[in-house]
């Protein structure tokens, strides 16, 4: 069972890079706070410095983080609270 349990580890570690690459892309709308509309220097915050605008939401049950306009969490299905 290790090597089963090591083929899955890479797969999850693979997978997981790709959705993190995917959230740090479309938090921001080019480059500023959907909020207040300032510029955002780190493509990976997770709320803005200015407002404190939430820019990610993370699923209840995978703990997966999505842009803060995803309903539905791209992973499992699950409700996304905002």
């Amino acid at each position: 069972m290790g090597l089963l349990s090591d083929i899955v580890k890479m797969f999850e570690n693979m997978f997981n890079k790709s959705v993190k690459g995917s959230v740090e892309n479309f938090i921001t709308n080019n480059g500023k706070c959907p909020k207040c509309k300032k510029k955002i220097a780190n493509k990976k915050a997770k709320h803005c410095p200015n407002c404190g605008f939430k820019l990610v939401v993370t699923c209840n049950k995978c703990k997966k983080e999505h842009p803060h306009t995803a309903k539905y969490c791209e992973i499992c299905g699950g409700r996304l609270r905002k």
